[in-house]
């Protein structure tokens, strides 16, 4: 990834926070057609008022956010762990919870 490309799509003045879609250069859709995010500069960073700061507070964000998106669709075109999970569909599973928790300190 070496592009992180991000479209205010909305403001929700009840919250005032700028709703934000994320895309890279690796994705395989434009920002603007992934799911929106908000954020409240005023409570997230609320000593930046330069709007090219929240700006860029916003992109760094959308790093994670790009970077998530690329796993989803990577994860998304491998039929065979969909066709896995799918057949998981319907069957009953039982763990112990020792099992789960791991060794203990």
């Amino acid at each position: 990834m070496n592009t992180i490309k991000m479209k205010i799509t909305g403001y929700d003045q009840a919250t005032q926070s700028l709703l934000v879609s994320f895309a890279s250069d690796t994705t395989q859709l434009s920002a603007g057609e992934y799911a929106s995010l908000a954020f409240s500069p005023a409570q997230m960073w609320p000593d930046v008022t330069d709007v090219q700061q929240i700006l860029r507070k916003i992109a760094e964000a959308g790093v994670v956010c790009a970077a998530q998106i690329e796993n989803m669709e990577t994860f998304a075109n491998n039929s065979q762990t969909i066709n896995s999970l799918q057949a998981l569909v319907g069957q009953d599973y039982e763990f112990s919870v020792a099992s789960l928790a791991g060794p203990q300190l």
